[in-house]
């Protein structure tokens, strides 16, 4: 896979979060228009709720400086967390 999924906000404490028996299979997707729309099917993460935001960890060339208006998705932004 090459991003991983993270919540960006912590539900709880770390260890409980992501503790064995709190995470869940989880497919992440986008507007789905194309086979590459699927980030993961199956990754275990906590419970992730509509309007929560993910961090995709290493994302590279996923970047901003590949995106493009298809299906008018509109522009989105990138933030390097140091």
């Amino acid at each position: 896979m090459p991003c991983e999924p993270v919540p960006a906000v912590l539900a709880g404490p770390k260890d409980e979060v992501f503790a064995q028996d709190a995470l869940v299979p989880t497919t992440i997707a986008g507007n789905i228009n194309e086979a590459l729309d699927v980030w993961c099917k199956g990754f275990p993460l906590p419970v992730i709720r509509e309007g929560e935001l993910l961090v995709l960890l290493n994302a590279g060339g996923y970047a901003a400086a590949m995106s493009s208006n298809h299906c008018m998705r509109g522009r989105h932004y990138e933030r390097l967390l140091l």
